[in-house]
Order: structure tokens, then sequence, then C-alpha cells
């Protein structure tokens, strides 16, 4: 049996404390190393997410413009009176079709997150938010006339302000 002096146990407990704070430090940089990568990670989300976020809105401009034109379409709806009865039939199921292809657009736009906005007739015109395209000598002054397009907003961001007539 070896017999252990005073000598050796301080020996023994300088050779100790460097090995203790070498861990030390390992374990230091560890923890370091788990925080930047937990960052890491958090920023690839943020940043897939903005990502994912931009296609959308910038695909959903594409569509909002068709409906717009859509809606400026059906704001011509021609005067059936003179036509024959099948040809009303025919156009009635036809403009039919159209609604429907238009109203499952707007829906498809709100499973993508937006949501239409059309300011009420009479209600303050809002800078901000509307665009005014136009104006009219009526009542009191800066407010909504008439909505010319309606606007979309997508978690809070104006995609597209809705374009209003204002009186004067």
């Amino acid at each position: 049996m070896t017999k252990h002096t005073q000598d050796d146990a301080t020996q023994d407990g300088e050779t100790k404390r460097p090995l203790e704070e070498q861990a030390k430090e390992y374990l230091e940089g560890w923890k370091r190393a788990l925080a930047d990568y937990d960052n890491l990670k958090k920023d690839l989300v943020k940043e897939r997410d903005l990502a994912r976020r931009y296609a959308t809105e910038r695909a959903a401009e594409g569509f909002i413009s068709v409906l717009e034109h859509f809606d400026q379409a059906m704001k011509h709806e021609p005067d059936l009176s003179s036509c024959g009865e099948e040809v009303r039939r025919n156009i009635s199921s036809w403009l039919s079709g159209i609604t429907h292809i238009r109203t499952a657009m707007v829906e498809e736009l709100r499973s993508l997150g937006l949501e239409p906005v059309e300011p009420e007739i009479g209600s303050p015109f809002d800078p901000a938010g509307q665009e005014s395209v136009g104006s009219r000598e009526a009542g009191e002054a800066n407010r909504v006339l008439e909505v010319v397009s309606r606007g979309w907003n997508m978690g809070g961001t104006i995609l597209r302000p809705p374009r209003v007539i204002i009186s004067q």
C-alpha cells in the first residue's frame, strides 16, 4: 500500500485545480454553443416565416388585381330584357358561374390570411388606410361617399388600401 503524505495531497490539489478550471471552461463554451444554436434555430424560423409571408403577399397581390377586374366587369352586367328566354337563361347561367369563381377567389384569399377592407359610406376618410381617387361636393368634408374598390389587409399590414371617393 502506498502511503499518502501531505505533499502528495497538495500536489493532487494543484493538479486538480487546473483540471477543474479547464472543465469549467469547456462547460461554459458548451453552454454558449448551445445558446448560439438555439438562437440560430429561432432566427431560421423567423426568416422562413418572413419568406413565406413575402411570397404569400406577392401572390395575393396578383389575385387581388384579377379580383378587381372581376368586380369592374360585374358592374357592367348587360341588360338582358331585349334577349330571348334561352339567351337570357344562358347568359344568366354564365354570370352565375363567374360569380362563383369570384367567390372562390375571395375564399382562397381569406384562407391565405387576407381580409377585405371596405369602409362604410359616410365614415371619416382615413388617409393612412385609404386612397382617395376623387372627390365631390357633398355634406360634411372628408367623408367616404363611394367605395371604388375594396382594400385588403394581411395580418395588420395593408396590402391594398380601399380606393374611395370623398366629400369636399
